[in-house]
Order: C-alpha cells, then structure tokens, then sequence
C-alpha cells in the first residue's frame, strides 16, 4: 500500500492519497481539501488514476478538492452524509461497513450511528480519524459533531484495545500518530 500525505496550507488540514500498486493504477483520496498542483503531478507521474473520494464528514474544508477532482478524474465520492448540493454526484455510506475501491478495501468504523456524520476509515494498519482526532486531543466543532466525546474516545480505544491491532493513525488535521502512542494502557 502506498500512502501520500499532503498539507493544504489554506486551510491547514491534511488529505491522503492511497493507492494499492507503486504506478499505473487507480488511487483514492481521502478528504481532498484541496487538489493542488503538488497533488496532480503526484497522480500523473505515477499513471495513477483517482478512482473514488472518501469524506470522513461533510464539510466545506474538506470538499473545495471536488471541483477541481471532478473535472479531471470523475471519481465516486463516498460520504457519511450529504452537504449541500454540490457540482458532482455524492453517494452516503449508509450502512455499509466496507467499500472498495481502487482495489482497496476501505472498512467504514462509525462509532456515531445515526447520531453524527462523521466516520474514521481503516485501511489495512492505517486508520484516517478527519476532524475528530488531533495527536493527543480529541476534539470536535459543536455543528459538525452532535455527540460527546467522551464516547467516541471510550469507543476507540474499546475498539483498538479488542485487538485491533497499532494502526498508524493520520488525522485531518496535525500531525500523524498511532494507537500505541495515544493509548499505551491497552499495550501494558
């Protein structure tokens, strides 16, 4: 698995590229803030082509890639729900628990149900966390987020502490950490 982070300095959160082979394949992206210049040479050097977006929640930081994605690439956007209307077709996770795409597979870990829209997805030992998690911090902004954090924290590390392994965990936001790191009880 090939992994490439970027940091969109406007508004100073983190979008991933995830592709399955080193070149000349298609790739995902996960909450693509912005689709920079940086972005594109990435793909096209590589012969990769952007297969599907991944949301982890609707918001207007996380989207102003799209335009700019849809143009080039017409790739399928997965998201928890859908925001306002926008230039390209979304489709709502929903119940699903896995999605595949560009011959990877995506598991959707939705610890808010019905109650929120915002998911982490894992794929393989890396685990994409968007605006709920920052290194050390669980965080959330009220009109986003209608659930206390309390229980998301308490949900993860039950989650992660059930076997889930150390995954490597790469916020929306700051910098990259793991499981290890942030919840060293579940390793003594």
């Amino acid at each position: 698995m090939n992994l490439f982070p970027f940091f969109n300095e406007d508004g100073f959160s983190n979008s991933y590229i995830l592709a399955a082979e080193k070149n000349n394949c298609p790739c995902v992206i996960i909450d693509p803030s912005d689709f920079t210049l940086e972005m594109l040479q990435l793909t096209e050097n590589r012969g990769y082509r952007v297969e599907a977006v991944f949301l982890t929640h609707y918001n207007r930081l996380h989207v102003t890639g799209l335009t700019k994605l849809s143009k080039i690439y017409r790739p399928a956007v997965y998201t928890p729900r859908i925001g306002d209307k926008e230039n390209f077709d979304m489709t709502e996770i929903g119940e699903r628990k896995t999605v595949s795409a560009a011959g990877i597979e995506i598991r959707i870990v939705n610890f808010l149900g019905d109650f929120g829209n915002a998911v982490f997805y894992r794929v393989g030992n890396f685990l994409f966390t968007g605006d709920l998690y920052q290194a050390g911090d669980w965080h959330a902004e009220e009109e986003i987020f209608t659930v206390n954090h309390a229980f998301i924290v308490k949900s993860l590390r039950n989650y992660l502490c059930a076997g889930k392994g150390n995954p490597l965990i790469y916020p929306g936001f700051g910098a990259p950490t793991s499981f290890r790191l942030e919840f060293p009880e579940c390793f003594s």
